[in-house]
């Protein structure tokens, strides 16, 4: 019994090492929107009998993997089945994060603070009218990923930088960016407003006064490992390797970060029913 389970499983790293290994091997060209499409042509499951693919789509349909079985292709949504991948393969998220683009790497980050019970949110934009604009010459933003717990509300930058980007002047110009889009946020209590709409349910904006204060904190996640952990304004630059350990001692390395409070927030009953 112990010997058919550990046969089973190592079937199972066996064929994710193998759609790996097939999603290596793609050309940009061939990957969709936020995955891909494997087609299952003679030769693919050469390595597999028939019972143990059976087995291997039982587990894989239980569980949220990326990997959907289709009569003639497996759609992979890479974001998932590098979240999967990496509790079974030798290889870390780093390194599996490069097989995605950048769109799919803002994905992946809100997938894992999604693990962590955060609400998400992805490509929040919105335009500055507030006299900031006239000292930034800048009106409109886009924000990657927000994610918010409780009173504390992240504001992400994804940067899928390559070696050559991911130098010192790039990190702190990018950092300095990330805090003008937060304090043009905070100028904005409209902006703010339809924020919170969209973070909240209806009955949590009925009780609004229970989050507030709300902590707003600017931080930049990057493909690749930095020497940087703390820009000098106080960013926090953390690698995907990383993230989910952030995440978790975020409670203790919070008083180094910089960060905005809002106290005062209005929120519009126009607001509850348009989001």
């Amino acid at each position: 019994m112990v010997n058919s389970i550990s046969d089973k499983y190592e079937k199972l790293i066996k064929f994710i090492r193998h759609i790996y290994n097939h999603i290596r091997k793609l050309e940009p060209s061939e990957f969709q929107d936020l995955g891909i499409y494997i087609n299952i042509d003679y030769g693919f499951f050469e390595d597999f009998s028939q019972n143990d693919i059976e087995l291997i789509k039982i587990f894989l349909t239980s569980t949220n993997c990326g990997l959907t079985f289709r009569k003639s292709h497996i759609e992979v949504k890479k974001s998932l089945f590098i979240l999967e991948a990496v509790k079974y393969l030798d290889i870390d998220i780093s390194k599996l994060s490069k097989l995605l683009n950048w769109k799919e790497f803002e994905d992946l980050i809100s997938r894992i603070f999604d693990k962590y019970e955060f609400r998400v949110i992805k490509n929040f934009r919105f335009t500055d009218h507030s006299n900031y604009s006239r000292k930034t010459n800048q009106k409109r933003y886009e924000i990657d990923v927000i994610a918010m717990l409780g009173s504390l509300i992240l504001l992400i930058d994804a940067k899928h930088w390559n070696c050559r980007t991911n130098n010192l002047s790039a990190i702190n110009k990018a950092s300095k960016l990330q805090s003008r889009r937060m304090h043009a946020l905070i100028k904005n209590p409209d902006v703010i407003s339809k924020l919170i709409t969209k973070l909240l349910n209806q009955n949590e904006l009925q009780k609004i006064k229970a989050f507030i204060p709300f902590k707003l904190i600017p931080m930049i996640v990057t493909l690749i490992e930095n020497k940087v952990k703390l820009s000098y304004i106080q960013v926090p630059i953390v690698s995907i390797f990383h993230l989910n350990r952030f995440i978790q001692e975020f409670d203790f390395n919070e008083k180094f970060f910089i960060y905005e409070i809002i106290t005062n927030i209005t929120i519009q009953k126009n607001l509850t029913n348009k989001f």
